[in-house]
């Protein structure tokens, strides 16, 4: 055999027995990591085929068991999720060529899409040593509402501070109009005081006093009218 002889037949079984095994054994570990992780994972050949995929895949698209095989190409797959989608016909045709396009260019893509369902998936893909394609699917919808929920909260504490600073500032604008309506209803009893005081010592230097008695009635008068003009 080795100077070019005839092989055996019972040998050339043996190595197709041998490469099946080894075959089989690579494919069994290639099963047992995609499906110890949480992601989905689909992996197609050069063909655009599926040739692996685990069942956290086929259970995030509800992928129904004779389209989940092995050589089921990855076109009709993406069209049963779009139409699942309730994307109109007319789109589903482009979509598909043109994840099928960026696939066979081994072009990387990291994305979040929302599903027709509320989801949020996170897809990432890569292309696959020596041909082929990997897509990983994560679902983030807990992730994203919970951002989503905290910059609501967000939001409307910011809300309730500026609500809160819109009052302090009327408040302030309040007592400060306030404050200058008492001050004018104090400054006229006073003014009020200063002119008496001013008369009366007029009239002691003229020796006259028999007015002051009613100029002290009126200052009296204005000294108590601030009490009720304050908050008028």
């Amino acid at each position: 055999w080795a100077q070019g002889g005839p092989v055996p037949l019972e040998q050339v079984v043996a190595m197709f027995d041998e490469t099946n095994r080894r075959l089989s054994f690579s494919g069994d570990l290639l099963q047992l990591a995609i499906e110890n992780i949480d992601q989905g994972v689909a992996l197609v050949d050069l063909d655009m085929n599926l040739v692996a995929w685990n069942s956290r895949y086929q259970d995030m698209f509800s992928l129904p068991d004779e389209m989940a095989s092995v050589g089921t190409p990855i076109a009709d797959l993406i069209r049963y999720n779009l139409e699942q989608g309730g994307v109109p016909e007319e789109e589903i045709e482009l979509q598909v060529a043109r994840r099928l396009e960026h696939m066979r260019a081994g072009r990387t893509h990291r994305l979040e899409r929302e599903q027709h369902d509320g989801r949020i998936m996170r897809i990432i893909g890569n292309p696959a040593p020596g041909g082929g394609y990997v897509t990983s699917y994560s679902d983030v919808t807990a992730d994203r509402r919970a951002e989503q929920a905290l910059e609501q909260k967000v939001l409307e504490r910011t809300q309730q501070l500026s609500e809160a600073n819109a009052k302090l500032e009327a408040a302030t604008r309040s007592k400060t109009r306030f404050l200058a309506a008492a001050s004018h209803d104090l400054i006229q009893p006073l003014n009020a005081a200063r002119l008496f005081a001013s008369a009366l010592g007029e009239r002691m230097r003229t020796g006259d006093l028999a007015p002051l008695p009613n100029i002290g009635i009126t200052s009296v008068a204005a000294v108590s009218s601030p009490v009720g003009s304050i908050g008028k």
